[in-house]
């Protein structure tokens, strides 16, 4: 009577276990599928990034040359000292680069 009692113990443990391996695996297939659909997100938020980044030096352009069109002292003041600021910039790179 024991034997049959130790078997249907071992047969309950063992039809949980094959259950918590294939829980198991499923979880790990739904983690790996995560991790790539991250790794995707991570690809799109850096190209978004960029092209952000360009986007803002377009729209930084656009302003000085609508500026420097900008018939009134202001807008072109304003242009006068970004074009001063870049050329301080450039002035450095060579600087650097003659050292």
């Amino acid at each position: 009577m024991m034997n049959a009692e130790y078997e249907s113990l071992l047969k309950s443990f063992q039809a949980k276990f094959e259950n918590l391996i294939s829980l198991y695996l499923s979880e790990k297939e739904k983690n790996s599928k995560l991790l790539q659909e991250i790794e995707q997100y991570k690809l799109s938020l850096s190209y978004n990034k960029n092209e952000l980044e360009k986007i803002n030096k377009k729209y930084a352009n656009l302003s000085l040359a609508k500026a420097m069109l900008d018939e009134d002292g202001e807008g072109s003041k304003e242009a006068k000292q970004r074009l001063n600021k870049i050329i301080r910039e450039i002035d450095q790179c060579i600087a650097l680069l003659n050292k």
